[in-house]
């Protein structure tokens, strides 16, 4: 399967890739920094490049089977429209070339009620709602991953709880490895279980 992947030099992209390129996956990655590319296998085609500039996006989009979108702030908290310029871009480049499927990874606090949202979280919180609205209105098959706590330091088990449309349930953990979440994130992508949901993802380490 051919595939595209937007964002993986990140936390969660670096371990995204990492396990594509082990299932065997034949990989394309958009990067604006190849040095921050994981160690080891390489993508088969690493392009450098923005992911809000068309000309880059639609090159990136050419001949594949599915897209990841797992770009994010790096940390910033600042008001941004950064994220869903980005999601636009790709959307629009996505459709043009004939791309059946999306996969993005956005945040548990679009689960939550607007006003549980802690203030600090508010502005990245209302971005990645922006970038839920543009995926909800493209004509693809998507799946919206939205991820507590990504615990970089955590383990790949595979095994983890799934909710759909809510932040789990009693007791549900409020974290999920970087790696488990990549594995869920290309399942997804390899599957049709989740088409249209909005699913949390999470694990008790």
């Amino acid at each position: 399967m051919k595939i595209v992947i937007f964002g993986a030099t990140g936390r969660t992209g670096r371990a995204t890739l990492k396990l594509a390129l082990e299932q065997g996956l034949e990989v394309t990655a958009l990067v604006r920094d190849p040095s921050r590319l994981p160690p080891g296998p390489r993508p088969s085609r690493v392009l450098v490049g923005d992911a809000r500039d068309p000309r880059a996006v639609r090159e990136a989009a050419r001949g594949q089977r599915g897209a990841l979108i797992v770009i994010g702030t790096g940390g910033d908290l600042a008001p941004t429209t950064m994220l869903s310029d980005a999601t636009k871009t790709i959307v629009e480049a996505l459709v043009e070339n004939g791309v059946p499927k999306v996969v993005a990874c956005l945040s548990a606090f679009l689960l939550w009620e607007p006003e549980r949202v802690p203030e600090r979280l508010r502005a990245v919180t209302e971005e990645h709602r922006r970038m839920e609205r543009i995926l909800r209105a493209a004509p693809l098959r998507s799946v919206l991953v939205m991820p507590p706590h990504i615990a970089a330091e955590r383990p790949l088990t595979g095994d983890y709880e799934v909710t759909v449309g809510a932040a789990g349930g009693p007791g549900a953990s409020r974290e999920i490895s970087a790696p488990d979440l990549g594995h869920f994130l290309l399942r997804c992508l390899g599957g049709d279980e989740f088409d249209g949901q909005s699913v949390y993802v999470s694990r008790h380490y």
